[in-house]
């Protein structure tokens, strides 16, 4: 009855937090595409800038980036960068293609085009190195064999299974018979530990979004369906299993 009380008591508190922060991201989000535009509009387009030229600018007053052969010119957004400024600042006049397509999502990119100022000039840019080549390949290889495809009915596997663990433990502990108390305890600690052991995946895979890439649109009417199953099943684990 406490296990239960216990998680109806989080889920509500966790919807009541998830509804005032759905309204703040919608009113931030206003306000960033705003002020994206904003500020990305008056870049000037420089066409082929030779790489030479690209280096020089690595300030925090003069912030360029190279992502897949070009420019962009960020100064602008490194207050707004959601990961913080210092990230962008360590690849100011730097190439930043795998460092970027190693934490952004797809409709991530739809930000990229504001900050255009280019193209690296061909021929000028340095070859990557050995390192490089091969992780770039391993990383194409993991891809093309769909590693990198979330699978909410493996979730939902696991998530059952995460329940089945707890239940388990928690009914041996309860249980009435023959069998010790130190048996008991022992036996259930067991099972309540694979469980919460388990549910920390599923907590981590789902805070970073990483349960399901789909949802963007509706169903049944819920917008963004697929952002609100992460972010469930995320903070189920994380807030209330454990």
């Amino acid at each position: 009855i406490g296990c239960v009380g216990g998680i109806m008591t989080c889920l509500l508190s966790e919807s009541l937090i998830l509804i005032s922060c759905k309204k703040k991201k919608k009113t931030s989000e206003t306000q960033q595409a705003a002020s994206t535009k904003k500020g990305a509009s008056k870049l000037l387009w420089r066409g082929d800038i030779d790489w030479c030229e690209f280096t020089k600018h690595r300030s925090k007053a003069d912030c360029w980036l190279c992502i897949a052969g070009n420019v962009y010119d960020v100064t602008k957004w490194l207050d707004r960068h959601p990961g913080g400024r210092q990230i962008l600042l360590n690849y100011c006049g730097r190439d930043a293609t795998d460092q970027f397509l190693a934490f952004h999502r797809q409709e991530d990119h739809r930000y990229l085009k504001l900050y255009q100022i280019g193209r690296v000039a061909p021929g000028t840019a340095p070859e990557p190195s050995k390192q490089t080549v091969a992780y770039r390949k391993l990383r194409g290889d993991l891809q093309r064999e769909g590693l990198f495809d979330a699978d909410l009915k493996f979730y939902i596997k696991e998530l059952l299974i995460v329940l089945a663990l707890l239940g388990g433990g928690i009914g041996v502990i309860a249980s009435i018979g023959a069998v010790s108390h130190f048996t008991k305890v022992t036996i259930g600690a067991v099972l309540l530990g694979l469980g919460m052991h388990q549910a920390a995946f599923i907590a981590h895979d789902g805070l970073h979004r990483g349960i399901t890439v789909k949802g963007a649109g509706k169903l049944f009417g819920i917008r963004d369906w697929g952002w609100k199953i992460n972010k469930f099943l995320g903070v189920f684990c994380s807030s209330c299993i454990f």
